[in-house]
């Protein structure tokens, strides 16, 4: 898997714009770690779970249609594969915030006057794609990111909770809860949607074919 070194630093999490983001507060990340440059891919999934390998035209697309269950499986795979290893897990829904936002305070790591179809497979008319597409086939973000608008909905490591209003280190999200987030909007999602800020909170036994995923490293 292709991963790429984040340094942190705080920033601005949420969107006063969109209710389930306010409130806007100050996040502090503490610790660097390494996130997957693309969606885990098909061919991916059915390494790691010994399954056949996809056709051609399927094995760079995102796996999808995954259960946050399956999502966590998949990691917790990998670091029985390398247990001495950096270890693997999803991302918290701060990493995975402060990674889209590409050190900007706008809707996107882009200018809002770009071309979002560009950037991102969204559900949007004149979007070049009417279905998944393979990963990393737009332009990436600040950090050499893809896809992380758009493409599939990814699922994040936090229970859904409301934001609090002082500002916070290392957020992991409610000690328990019943939703699961999931962020960044699909290939199905209007513009709104498809933002740094824009959350979704779904029930964690949703096989959607929105649902997908990618991981993080931690490093020590």
């Amino acid at each position: 898997m292709a991963l790429v070194r984040i340094g942190p630093e705080p920033f601005w999490m949420g969107d006063e714009g969109a209710k389930e983001s306010r409130p806007v507060h100050r996040v502090t990340l503490t610790r660097s770690f390494c996130i997957g440059v693309y969606e885990v891919t098909r061919e991916q999934w059915a390494r790691v779970f010994k399954l056949p390998r996809p056709e051609p035209k399927q094995r760079y697309l995102p796996a999808a249609g995954i259960m946050y269950s399956g999502a966590e499986d998949f990691v917790g795979r990998l670091r029985e594969n390398d247990p001495d290893g950096p270890v693997s897990r999803l991302p918290t829904e701060a990493e995975w915030e402060y990674v889209a936002r590409g050190k900007t305070n706008t809707r996107y790591s882009f200018p809002d006057s770009a071309d979002l179809g560009l950037h991102a497979n969204c559900g949007e008319k004149g979007d070049r794609f009417a279905d998944l597409t393979w990963v990393g086939q737009l332009a990436p973000n600040f950090w050499g990111v893809y896809d992380m608008y758009g493409n599939v909905s990814e699922w994040v490591s936090d229970w859904y909770g409301g934001y609090p209003f002082e500002e916070v280190t290392d957020p992991q999200g409610p000690p328990r809860g019943e939703l699961r987030i999931r962020r960044g909007g699909s290939w199905r999602s209007d513009a709104r949607t498809c933002t740094s800020a824009a959350r979704s909170a779904v029930q964690p036994n949703r096989r959607d074919r929105e649902n997908g995923f990618r991981i993080v490293r931690e490093i020590h």
